[in-house]
């Protein structure tokens, strides 16, 4: 089983950079495995909260498909792959519509 931790570096909503806007900002580590499975441990009012689910390349592999379930809440999306390598991921989420002020980035260096 083959596990690569991320942890959010930088987050960026609408084209605005909150990353230094604490609590703004989903915090966290993301842990994606080989065989599909997802976890996401953040911190929402200083509680620790991981949710489980899975993941998968889609579109050509332009895309990384996901699903996870926590706290009686269910996320579901598709993002963009803006880079990929061994040391930083970005992807970017447009929350299946057109307007921008929805884009969601998440700038990604391992845990």
């Amino acid at each position: 089983m083959l596990l690569i931790l991320w942890r959010v570096a930088k987050y960026i909503e609408g084209g605005i950079d909150l990353t230094n806007n604490e609590g703004s900002y989903p915090n966290g580590n993301w842990t994606f495995e080989k065989e599909g499975d997802l976890s996401v441990s953040t911190t929402v009012l200083g509680i620790m909260v991981t949710a489980n689910g899975t993941w998968d390349f889609t579109s050509n592999d332009e895309k990384i498909s996901y699903t996870f379930t926590g706290g009686g809440n269910t996320t579901t999306g598709e993002a963009q792959i803006l880079m990929l390598k061994e040391k930083e991921m970005w992807l970017k989420d447009d929350l299946g519509n057109e307007d921008p002020a929805d884009d969601k980035e998440y700038h990604f260096l391992p845990n």
